[in-house]
């Protein structure tokens, strides 16, 4: 999976689960992301985990259309 400012993922369990939106990636490849709900711009509600710990929680990427509509992103 690859992921990019402003892309859409999916954590399907757990204590993150939900749907995230890419915010910001460092130089190490460390992504934060926000919650799709969040529009309060507080930077303390930014989650930053790593790729591996992405996937072992079964992140997956999604696009999501004008009208709502989830879909995977196979990339």
């Amino acid at each position: 999976m690859s992921l990019s400012l402003g892309d859409t993922f999916h954590v399907p369990s757990g204590e993150r689960a939900g749907y995230w939106i890419v915010n910001s990636i460092s130089g190490n490849g460390q992504t934060f992301s926000r919650r799709i709900k969040d529009a309060s711009g507080d930077k303390r509600l930014l989650w930053g985990p790593s790729p591996a710990p992405l996937m072992k929680l079964g992140a997956k990427k999604i696009s999501v259309d004008a009208i709502g509509r989830v879909r995977p992103a196979n990339d």
